[in-house]
């Protein structure tokens, strides 16, 4: 279980498209009262040349309690992971992709 983190390239009730890759990440509430804690999911390709840097991919938040914890899920599908050609057209790009969520640095490998 855990909290779906939102899809900037579609909604999880009508995604028909295959996985390609996930990534959980644990939230912590270290502080004194109960809060919104905010998330944003910035995935950046392979080197590419043209590409952007990063793009934002998931957004979200999770209520929590003093010293709880939640997990956060965020799953990509192609369209995450594409970049357009010159020609504009649209490719899943292969190879390492880095995955910011606030401190969290994640390599996400895509084939």
């Amino acid at each position: 279980g855990g909290t779906r983190v939102h899809s900037t390239t579609h909604s999880w009730e009508e995604a028909e498209e295959e996985e390609v890759g996930r990534v959980c990440v644990e939230v912590i509430n270290k502080g004194p009262r109960a809060g919104r804690v905010g998330l944003l999911g910035f995935l950046s390709p392979p080197e590419n040349e043209g590409a952007p840097r990063r793009s934002l991919r998931a957004f979200g938040g999770v209520e929590l309690a003093p010293q709880e914890a939640a997990v956060a899920i965020m799953t990509f599908i192609e369209a995450d992971v594409s970049l357009a050609d010159a020609a504009g057209v649209f490719e899943r790009v292969p190879g390492e992709w880095m995955l910011e969520m606030g401190d969290v640095h994640v390599v996400v490998p895509i084939m």
